[in-house]
């Protein structure tokens, strides 16, 4: 044989699919912390600002993004009745994504009764 024979092809194996991810599963894109909560019988879907999730969670002190689903964990009944708070003082359902920001955690511990 001479040198024209075509170069033999790379095997490509198959890749396992990925495991299901829970779409309600709250996760972490390590600026903020995405999750739902559930107002009326509907799923709104929200996120919390690193900034906002580390007021609330830790009191202020610094946490890496890899701590940001364990903050929100540690935190989770407090931050979604934040989401809830906020969502019932609106006027009708937010517009995408429900956002909590430093600002809100600041007023939500100033007025703990949420009135």
């Amino acid at each position: 044989m001479t040198g024209n024979a075509a170069p033999a092809k790379p095997v490509q194996r198959a890749r396992k699919p990925a495991p299901a991810r829970d779409p309600n599963e709250p996760r972490s894109d390590g600026r903020r912390v995405l999750f739902t909560v559930m107002l009326d019988g509907r799923e709104i879907p929200c996120a919390i600002a690193q900034h906002a999730l580390r007021d609330i969670a830790s009191g202020g002190k610094r946490t890496s993004a890899g701590d940001l689903l364990q903050c929100f964990a540690t935190a989770r009944p407090q931050i979604e009745a934040l989401a809830l708070r906020k969502l019932r003082a609106r006027r009708g359902d937010p517009l995408g994504v429900l956002y909590i920001w430093p600002e809100d955690a600041e007023e939500d511990a100033a007025d703990p009764a949420g009135s």
